[in-house]
């Protein structure tokens, strides 16, 4: 997957911590990244990429695929967020350990999902319950397989992950 850089116009390219070959040549294949979306009633608070000290941020739709996820959606405002590895693969630890043996990378998904949770809980406090769709690259206009109800704070734990084509409801934490 490929994400242009808005302000800059610079190409990235996003690593999948899930590849067999961490630094592929640019002719061998490389596999698809997880893509995690947020929608709301009204709009979010956009926060942008750093490259200085890289983590969560939400920021507009940008490509074709981005755009096809709408039709996952009830509410208007859609984003794409991402965490510290430029995609959604860095919302996700525990699934498959032997992936995750690097505790600095551990300790950097860890954040990513933390600053989401954090975030989600700020902006539903503002503009009510979101819905998440989680997908690889691609699947943005598959039908969902699964859908579950979450809380910022159920994004925390020893484990989380998204599973594709997941389609969530994220609601505040009961008081």
């Amino acid at each position: 997957m490929f994400r242009k850089k808005k302000r800059k116009g610079e190409t990235l390219r996003v690593l999948d911590p899930l590849s067999a070959e961490p630094h592929p040549e640019p002719s061998t294949p490389k596999p698809p990244c997880r893509t995690i979306y947020i929608a709301a009633e009204a709009p979010l608070r956009l926060i942008e990429w750093d490259a200085e000290m890289p983590g969560f941020y939400l920021a507009d739709l940008e490509t074709e695929n981005d755009e096809l996820v709408r039709v996952q959606f009830e509410k208007p405002h859609v984003y794409f967020a991402g965490s510290h590895t430029h995609c959604g693969c860095g919302f996700n630890y525990g699934r498959i350990r032997k992936f995750e043996r690097d505790p600095e990378e551990l300790a950097r998904k860890r954040h990513s999902l933390a600053a989401m949770s954090e975030y989600l809980a700020h902006e539903i406090g503002r503009v009510g319950e979101v819905e998440l769709f989680a997908c690889w690259d691609g699947h943005q206009a598959a039908d969902p397989e699964l859908r579950r109800d979450l809380t910022p704070s159920s994004l925390s734990g020893e484990r989380f992950f998204f599973y594709d084509k997941e389609l969530s409801v994220v609601r505040e934490d009961a008081a």
